[in-house]
């Protein structure tokens, strides 16, 4: 027990010095958490000396805050003019004025260094007037093999470069203006993949925004006005350009060197003293679409491709712009091959003018200007889309609308336009449209073989055609027409067109109206009728896959004598002058939407009859003639009433709505007359059109009146019967009277 007893209190020992290393042990171990970023604050009062971690006790320089931070931390910056050239060289560090640029300046100390010089990502810069880096290549804010940077809200101005981006990858410059700079913006080796938006560049002596071996960056929304040019890229692939102005630049709006793959799309290009787009270079290849490139006029063009040796015109495609008011030309190819200008609006709608046959913006050069717009793109519906290809086939596709299928001789971009229209592109008469129209188009031109494309319909696109009749066409500029594709294959089941054309082109699906199945059925006039109508319409049913109805009248039923055509998209015509008395044929056949029609109706005839029918009422034995009938005087109760009447045909006697007999043009009725005076009979004679001629009678039946008829005495039974009756009812009352007396 003893022993057991000693062990437990050595155990319990050694536990307790171990517990007391341990937590010697745990405080002398360094913390490894992770700090929460931090705040620091400069003011153009504060003190380097200060810790910077409030107004209070600010900084007096951002390079010193800088040297303080630590990466992820945030330094706010008082109003003021600070005098230095920070270096910005901690991870994610973001450098923030407190009230904006236009109070918050940070000039250069030493002009020929970079004002922020940024060697580390993520960095943000936000709200400074940046300047006086007047140094050669010196920037107001350079970023410099760096990603991720944030350059936003900033002036910056009076240096060499605005903003500078060296390698560097990735970075978001957004609403900053630059101004009075030798170069506002400018990317440089490989600085890739950056987003510029929202930027003002303006009075640079040289270019707004310029790109140096930097690829596959977003330039939209920029405004780029009065530099020398607006938007320049050297060597620079895959660049996109969207939604920026360029104008009133002392020479280019925008030129593109030896740089491939470059979309220039929904640009305002105007009044830049030289050309609106500049391409050079054998390398260069361009889409430009859907641009406003208008007003330059200074011996320049609104688009120029330079140079017989360096530029292939087939790598750039120029389409759906307005190109309006540029002279003397709006496209010069100066390059080799021919430049796909389709779809352009160039001030008129009869094309452009130069070699083109309008009197629009002049082109100059191999330049394919067919089948262009008849007024602005903004005024039409187009879906366009572009989709990079890869040699040696592949398949491109625009969601129930197209899908294409191409052996291609090199890699490249497909550009899938589907139109409402396309104006210069007759349909042929005997044919109808259905769906949309597809343009399909490559950059570079003609690397496309062997293709196979489907389009898609919906049951409305075939509405008046003959679904079956459906076929796939494509658009020839070598001699202007519509012609079959190859291997048409329809399908009903899924509205869907196949065919096989060996080369890209516009394309349309087009279908013949269904025949209709019978003629129309005639209904008014019926036929053998008569009417009184001059302007008769005529009425008859409508027939399925008719457009429309044409209808012919003539005064023989070989339809050669007084021979009229008319037409209407309704069941009913009307004359509109009026026709001749006699018998008219008239017949209708339907008429489908292109045109073709179909069997005549049956021949039916009908009179008309404006004449109204002549009537002679034949005088009674001292009867005496009025302008309308005759009055006769006599004393009968009853008198005949005869005549005779003439027309071209049947006609029905009415006398006093009683019908008369009419044999062999001649009638009779006996009448009664109801009353002593005057009697008044009006006879209607109405012929088979409806004509009607009347006569009145007056009929005067003289004679005296008979006496009036005394109301007859009663009978000498009858006087006997009401004695007795009066005799009894006197007893009655004497009786009832004793009755009366005895009681009381």
């Amino acid at each position: 027990m003893k022993r057991r007893k000693k062990f437990s209190s050595l155990a319990i020992s050694a536990l307790m010095v171990l517990s007391l290393v341990s937590i010697i042990a745990l405080q002398a171990a360094p913390v490894s958490a992770n700090p929460e970023p931090e705040n620091y604050y400069v003011r153009i009062d504060g003190s380097n000396d200060n810790d910077g971690l409030s107004w209070e006790n600010a900084k007096a320089t951002i390079d010193n805050a800088v040297k303080t931070a630590s990466p992820n931390d945030t330094i706010h910056v008082g109003d003021g003019t600070y005098a230095e050239n920070p270096t910005v060289n901690k991870e994610n560090l973001t450098i923030t004025s407190q009230n904006g640029a236009a109070v918050t300046i940070v000039q250069a100390l030493n002009p020929n260094d970079h004002v922020f010089d940024v060697t580390e990502s993520g960095v943000s810069i936000i709200g400074f007037t940046v300047e006086n880096a007047t140094g050669d290549s010196k920037a107001g804010i350079a970023l410099v093999g760096v990603e991720n940077c944030v350059i936003e809200n900033n002036t910056v101005g009076n240096n060499f470069i605005g903003i500078w981006l060296s390698s560097s990858s990735n970075n978001t410059l957004t609403n900053n203006t630059c101004g009075n700079n030798s170069r506002g913006i400018e990317l440089w080796s490989s600085s890739n993949y950056n987003t510029l938006t929202y930027n003002t560049s303006m009075n640079n002596t040289s270019e707004g925004i310029t790109l140096n071996s930097s690829s596959n960056n977003t330039i939209s929304n920029n405004t780029c006005e009065n530099n020398m040019d607006g938007i320049a890229l050297d060597t620079s692939d895959n660049n996109t350009l969207t939604n920026n102005i360029t104008e009133n630049n002392t020479f280019l709006g925008i030129c593109i060197d030896s740089s491939e793959n470059t979309t220039i799309s929904n640009n305002t290009i105007d009044n830049n003293a030289s050309y609106g787009i500049y391409i050079d270079g054998i390398t260069s290849s361009a889409i430009i679409v859907f641009n406003n490139i208008t007003n330059h006029s200074t011996s320049a063009s609104g688009v120029y491709l330079a140079g017989v040796a360096t530029t292939d015109a087939t790598r750039m495609l120029v389409n759906y712009n307005n190109i309006v008011g540029n002279s003397p030309y709006g496209i010069y190819n100066d390059g080799t091959g021919e430049l796909n200008a389709r779809y352009n609006w160039w001030g008129d709608a009869s094309g452009p003018g130069g070699v083109g046959p309008g009197t629009g913006d002049n082109v100059e050069g191999d330049v394919d200007y067919a089948l262009w717009l008849t007024e602005p793109f903004e005024n039409i519906t187009i879906n366009w889309n572009l989709q990079g290809v890869s040699a040696p086939s592949d398949n491109v596709e625009v969601e129930n609308i197209a899908e294409v299928t191409v052996d291609l001789t090199e890699d490249g971009r497909v550009a899938i336009t589907v139109m409402e229209e396309i104006s210069g592109a007759p349909i042929p008469g005997d044919l109808l449209q259905a769906g949309m129209f597809v343009d399909i188009s490559t950059v570079p031109e003609n690397i496309a073989e062997n293709i196979w494309i489907t389009l898609h319909y919906t049951d409305g696109d075939v509405a008046g055609i003959d679904e079956g009749s459906l076929k796939l066409y494509y658009w020839s500029s070598v001699d202007n027409a519509w012609h079959l594709c190859d291997n048409i294959t329809v399908d009903v089941n899924n509205n869907t067109v196949t065919g096989w054309v060996s080369h890209l082109t516009p394309f349309g699906m087009f279908g013949v109206p269904p025949t209709p199945a019978v003629p129309p059925a005639l209904t008014a006039p019926a036929n053998g009728a008569f009417t009184n109508d001059s302007t008769p319409t005529f009425d008859w049913e409508l027939v399925s896959g008719a457009a429309s109805y044409s209808l012919q009248y003539a005064t023989d039923s070989g339809f050669t004598q007084n021979l009229t055509t008319g037409s209407s998209t309704a069941s009913d015509y009307t004359p509109t002058t009026t026709l001749a008395d006699g018998t008219w044929y008239w017949r209708v056949q339907t008429v489908d939407a292109v045109g073709n029609t179909g069997d005549w109706s049956s021949t039916w005839s009908f009179t008309i009859d404006t004449a109204t029918p002549t009537v002679t009422i034949s005088p009674s034995l001292g009867a005496t003639l009025t302008a309308t009938g005759w009055t006769l005087t006599t004393t009968n109760s009853s008198i005949e009433i005869s005549g005779s009447v003439r027309d071209a045909t049947s006609v029905t006697v009415k006398i006093n709505d009683k019908v008369a007999t009419v044999v062999d043009d001649s009638f009779r009725k006996t009448v009664d007359l109801m009353v002593l005076g005057t009697n008044t009979f009006t006879i209607a004679v109405t012929d088979a059109a409806g004509n009607t001629t009347t006569r009145t009678l007056s009929v005067i039946r003289a004679g005296v009146e008979p006496p009036p008829v005394a109301e007859p005495a009663i009978s000498s039974e009858q006087a006997v019967f009401i004695g007795a009756l009066v005799v009894l009812v006197i007893v009655l009352m004497v009786f009832v009277k004793m009755a009366l007396v005895k009681k009381y």
